[in-house]
Order: structure tokens, then C-alpha cells, then sequence
């Protein structure tokens, strides 16, 4: 006789599991910050860094900011998947699966585990940077005061491969201790980098904590809109690309189909940009 399977475990509230342990970081920050070591003194320099300039970005493809300005919706994954299924004919699942791949099940199991996690969306913690640009070439910087009416959690790392084990389950006892609400984010960031702070020249500290293998993940919840966006960010290499072929005939005869439509793609979206008064940042 089988015995019955053990119950899921009730999810868990990421936003609260941040603001509790805010405590234990501001803690930990006043004892590794205390003095006037060079490392002590790099800890405090970047954690008023964070304070100062930091915010929530998001990357986004080409075509999805276009998606985005068309609607007023940064979509997840699962919205996404809804939406498609409608209109082709096939489960929710096969799309997911589909679309997220190899981490399909990673990614569903985490955000199972927490409330609200199927409304999950994400972004980093940036200083300036092109952000983790794995997840799209252009980085939308949101404006800070769209945080004071929706929470936001601080993950030390990314959500997948910190914090999930090889049998896709959630680390949580790791987890606990490696979030932070937007209270403590900073200190949380300059902890992280703590022992590379005085190896790293300070011009380069935006690039070395959020790039497309490092980043502090932000979690929220709600949608911003066009209003909340602060600027986007766009590599100097790909800006000068997207409008040589979109302006250069030379260069279209050489391009491929797909090149042409981002190129024209990221035309509409500088117009765009333009009209709502957002700046468009080139970054070397």
C-alpha cells in the first residue's frame, strides 16, 4: 500500500521574507563597514553608490519594447503563454515549454513557490550599466518613485541558479538570508561585492555588479507603463548598427531579413522615445 504524497508546502511571501531579513543585512553592513580599512572604507563608498543611483531596470528585446509601448504592459512569461494559446491553437504548457527550455522547470517550480509568483516579473539592481543583457539589448530604467506604491524584492543573485537545487527545488534556508526589501538593496549589493570592491578601479563598478552574468535580481510584481520609465539604455556598438541599416542602402543589401526588421523595428521605437520625451542613453 502506497502512502499518500506529502502535502506542497504553503508558498511563501518573497516581499515579507525581505523586509525580514533587512535587520540581519543592516547588521551585518555596520560590523564589515566599521573603521577605516581600505575595505571598509570601499564597502561604505559603494553602498552610498547604490543608495544614490540605483534603480530597477529591465531588458527587453527590440520587438518586445515595441510590444510593450503598443500595449502599456511589460507581459511575464505566463501572460505571454495565455495570450498565445488564444490565438494558436496550443496548451499554455507547450508554449512555456517551449519558450523557456532548459529552464522551464526551474522557473515555474520557483515561482510556485512563492505567492503571487505566476505575476512575477524581473529586473536588476543597476548603477549605470547595460544591465544583463542576455534578456534584451536595450535596458529600461524605471523611475524610482513607481517603488514607493509597489513592493520589490532584492535577490543576492539570480533567482535560478542561486537559489534552485539540480532537482528543481527552492533553497530557501539560502534564500532567506540573501534577499532584501529596497530598504537595505544597497548595502545588500556592496556586501555581495565585498571582497572584490578594492580590486576593482571605481569607474568600473557599474559594468562589474550588473552585467549579463552578474546581477543583484529585483522582483515585482505590478506593470509599469511608459510614464514610469526613466531612459533606456542602448549599446554604442548596436546603436550605431541599427541606424546604419535603417538609413544606409549600402548596408541593407548586406543584412539579413532579420536585421533589416530590428533595424526598422528600433527606428519606431527611437520615434517613440522621442515623442514621450524619454532619453535614449548610448553606452560605450
Amino acid at each position: 500500500m502506497t502512502s499518500p504524497a506529502s502535502p506542497s508546502p504553503a508558498p511563501l511571501n518573497l516581499f515579507a521574507l525581505a523586509q525580514a531579513n533587512d535587520p540581519a543585512l543592516e547588521r551585518q553592513f555596520a560590523a564589515q563597514s566599521a573603521g577605516t580599512s581600505t575595505n571598509a572604507t570601499a564597502l561604505r563608498d559603494m553602498s552610498a553608490l547604490v543608495f544614490a543611483t540605483g534603480n530597477v531596470t529591465v531588458n527587453m528585446r527590440i520587438d518586445v519594447m515595441n510590444q510593450f509601448f503598443a500595449t502599456e504592459h511589460m507581459t511575464n512569461i505566463y501572460e505571454w503563454a495565455k495570450e498565445h494559446s488564444l490565438h494558436h491553437g496550443r496548451t499554455q504548457e507547450e508554449l512555456l515549454r517551449e519558450k523557456l527550455g532548459r529552464w522551464y522547470e526551474q522557473r515555474v517550480k520557483f515561482d510556485e513557490a512563492f505567492i503571487d509568483g505566476n505575476q512575477f516579473r524581473y529586473g536588476a539592481l543597476n548603477i549605470d550599466s547595460l544591465g544583463p543583457s542576455k534578456f534584451g539589448d536595450l535596458c529600461v530604467v524605471i523611475k524610482e518613485p513607481f517603488w514607493d506604491d509597489h513592493p520589490v524584492a532584492y535577490l543576492k543573485g539570480d533567482s535560478l541558479k542561486t537559489f534552485m537545487d539540480s532537482h528543481h527545488n527552492l533553497l530557501e534556508d539560502r534564500l532567506r538570508v540573501s534577499v532584501s526589501s529596497k530598504d537595505r538593496r544597497h548595502q545588500m549589493m556592496a556586501l555581495k561585492h565585498s571582497s572584490h570592491l578594492t580590486q576593482w578601479e571605481k569607474k568600473d563598478w557599474p559594468r562589474k555588479v550588473c552585467y549579463t552574468d552578474e546581477f543583484v535580481e529585483a522582483i515585482f510584481v505590478k506593470s509599469f507603463t511608459s510614464s514610469q520609465i526613466q531612459e533606456v539604455r542602448i549599446d554604442k556598438g548596436l546603436f550605431f548598427r541599427m541606424n546604419n541599416i535603417a538609413f544606409n542602402n549600402n548596408a541593407r543589401i548586406q543584412c539579413t531579413p532579420e536585421e533589416i526588421f530590428q533595424a526598422n523595428s528600433f527606428e519606431i521605437i527611437n520615434k517613440i522615445l522621442h515623442r514621450l520625451g524619454i532619453p535614449l542613453k548610448v553606452i560605450c
